[in-house]
């Protein structure tokens, strides 16, 4: 029952890999899907099929147990959440990704980004505090989730607790701690000694698909698929279901994690609702409903940057999804600048303002088109003005934005 990708991919009458318009038949996969029918989940992680992957997994020098399989449940996590303005954020309600979000975006009001004209695409004070807050707070979650006792860890050096990171007193906290440009100055020398041991890089994520929707009935959805690996698969089949080598990238984080728990996730789809548009009335009482204006998904190796970027780009500066995403971008930090820098394409940003942000201490870094696109981050966004849907993809990834009319 183990088969490989060749195998599964030659066609049987030719001896050859399948060419276009031949019928492709996956007799494995049909076996497979009929077995789930007839036992339901418990064939996949408990029965048969969880044994032989578990085995080859093993033999393959992999992570993941039959102990892994047995004890893993699915779980609904409550979505993490706060105010911005006049505006609700939801995000998912993960350990990593979530809680991240919810804290730059709680910084980002704290720091005043968007107020009257301070857009970051313009103003460099903007620029300086949000290339700042998403270099902490992304910094804060891989040092918690690819090394042990981060919290704890962080909690000495930094003075900080950073066990809740949802809450605006939390925030606070941090705000405190960097709110001015000495002050983020000091920080930035604490994480570079923390960091001093290693290269201070983020684990990069690939082959990973966002997903909007918005229907007539004003239902969003906001999602994020991905498996995080840097190949697809791994050539290996059970039953014909393709082993992905998922998580690969997360190596120091499967170690960490116990059998039966989920995969720190460090993704940050997003819906922003706009407070209390309007009421509905019901037999009992008044029902007030917040209405949705905002979904947006974005995937890649810079993801968490680019998210903040979008996210104040169209809610501050009234961008449409288009402008957004055509807008000049910020990166992760450079591998080995031990968090101090971020990433710019040349050209994209004004020299001035570039300069202006330099001075403030913030170390950026100014590559070609070549290197860009390793770190490149596509996004997908959904606007909703007054009924009006404004849907844009980044095309450079093959994205695509369409409106069915019924």
């Amino acid at each position: 029952m183990l088969h490989t990708g060749k195998e599964i991919f030659t066609n049987p009458k030719t001896g050859k890999p399948y060419k276009y318009r031949e019928l492709f038949k996956q007799p494995k996969m049909a076996e497979f899907l009929r077995n789930i029918s007839l036992s339901g989940k418990d064939y996949f992680y408990r029965g048969w099929w969880a044994e032989k992957a578990a085995a080859e997994i093993q033999l393959n020098k992999g992570f993941v147990t039959m102990e892994d399989f047995s004890k893993y449940k699915a779980t609904w996590r409550q979505p993490a959440n706060t105010t911005y303005k006049k505006y609700i954020v939801q995000t998912i309600g993960t350990q990593w990704g979530g809680p991240e979000l919810i804290e730059k975006v709680n910084l980002i009001e704290l720091a005043g980004i968007g107020e009257g004209n301070q857009s970051y695409l313009t103003n460099s004070s903007a620029l300086f505090w949000l290339a700042s807050i998403n270099r902490f707070s992304a910094f804060v979650s891989s040092f918690i989730h690819f090394g042990s006792n981060g919290i704890s860890k962080l909690k000495a050096a930094l003075g900080l607790d950073l066990s809740n990171r949802c809450t605006k007193s939390s925030a606070e906290a941090i705000w405190e701690k960097i709110g001015t440009v000495e002050k983020m100055k000091i920080m930035n020398g604490k994480i570079k000694k923390l960091l001093g041991g290693g290269t201070g890089k983020i684990a990069v994520n690939h082959h990973s698909d966002g997903v909007v929707s918005v229907d007539k009935d004003g239902n969003v959805c906001s999602m994020v698929h991905t498996i995080n690996s840097l190949p697809w698969g791994t050539g290996l089949f059970v039953q014909g279901n393709a082993l992905s080598n998922f998580g690969s990238i997360y190596k120091a984080a499967v170690n960490l994690t116990e059998p039966g728990e989920r995969l720190a996730d460090a993704q940050q789809p997003i819906i922003v609702f706009k407070k209390h548009q309007r009421s509905l009335s019901t037999s009992l009482n008044e029902v007030l409903v917040s209405k949705p204006v905002l979904a947006l998904s974005v995937v890649g190796s810079s993801l968490s940057f680019v998210t903040t970027q979008r996210f104040t780009a169209m809610l501050d500066s009234k961008m449409n999804p288009k402008q957004a995403i055509e807008a000049p971008t910020f990166y992760l930090p450079s591998p080995r600048s031990f968090q101090q820098d971020i990433r710019v394409e040349k050209t994209k940003f004004s020299e001035r303002l570039l300069g202006e942000v330099r001075a403030m201490g913030q170390e950026i870094t100014e590559v070609d088109d070549h290197e860009m696109r390793a770190i490149f981050s596509p996004d997908v966004a959904i606007t909703i003005d007054e009924g009006n849907l404004y849907g844009c993809s980044n095309p450079i990834t093959n994205g695509l934005a369409e409106g069915i009319k019924k």
